[in-house]
């Protein structure tokens, strides 16, 4: 995660695959417009790497999303990989002078984060919730009966 004004970074990544870059900020897994957002990736030769852009300004809301404790956001675009090492992140804001209005919103608070593109299969299923909630309290309620049980089994 990192914020809006810190978008040009230099990212290491261990493995080859699709990345997904997403806008974080309150709504931002409803139909609240958009960032105007130009997301540009350059490899360590300083080829650029192809990016597709994954959000529509006239149909916000159909983004893959996400909403998590303390974090919702939305994917905005994602790109490929083919090895690991050093890439130049660039995400600029593009000039809203021929933008319908209403279509794109400016936040210079809004943050952005890079995620593996499995991130957008299971972020937003019944798993995360499951896994991260209930089967911990379930587990606790579980060890809680069985100590009760052992105790009142040994006592005389």
């Amino acid at each position: 995660r990192f914020s809006l004004a810190d978008a040009d970074r230099t990212i290491t990544v261990q493995r080859a695959g699709t990345y997904v870059v997403f806008e974080e900020f309150p709504g931002a897994a409803g139909d609240d417009p958009t960032l105007p957002l130009e997301v540009s990736v350059i490899d360590e030769q300083g080829l650029p790497v192809e990016v597709t852009p994954l959000i529509d300004p006239t149909d916000p809301g159909a983004a893959a999303s996400y909403r998590v404790p303390f974090h919702e956001g939305r994917a905005v675009a994602q790109f490929h990989l083919p090895e690991r090492g050093r890439y130049l992140l660039r995400v600029d804001l593009r000039p809203l002078e021929d933008a319908p209005p209403g279509r794109y919103r400016v936040d210079p608070s809004a943050r952005l984060a890079l995620g593996r593109r499995t991130s957008l299969s299971w972020v937003g299923s019944i798993a995360v919730p499951l896994l991260g909630g209930v089967a911990p309290a379930a587990a606790g309620t579980w060890v809680l009966i069985r100590s009760v049980r052992a105790r009142r089994r040994d006592r005389p």
